[in-house]
């Protein structure tokens, strides 16, 4: 149970985490989700697909996640949620974060 929730600590923190902007980290840890934000003239189809591209990028490296499914996203106001399923070697979890 506590591997568990080791592991969905482990994918929202590598999700909001900006890779190669923390000196912590290697250029492998962190996603690059923030950028499709700053881009201020992107729609949002683009930046739907642009952040799942990075979500899926931030959590090849662990090895505890077997595979990200199942993407949504919600635009509220200037807040952007998503919403995925990732299969891990503990079992499922549903991963609901505010990413900009």
């Amino acid at each position: 149970m506590a591997d568990g929730v080791a592991v969905n600590q482990a994918i929202r923190k590598a999700i909001i985490t900006p890779r190669f902007k923390c000196l912590i980290y290697d250029n492998q840890y962190g996603s690059e989700i923030e950028d499709v934000f700053i881009t201020h003239d992107a729609s949002r189809e683009y930046i739907a697909a642009a952040a799942e591209g990075f979500v899926r990028d931030a959590l090849r490296t662990d090895s505890r996640i077997l595979v990200v499914y199942d993407f949504q996203f919600a635009f509220v106001g200037d807040k952007a949620e998503i919403f995925f399923r990732a299969d891990t070697i503990f079992g499922q979890t549903e991963v609901n974060e505010v990413v900009y």
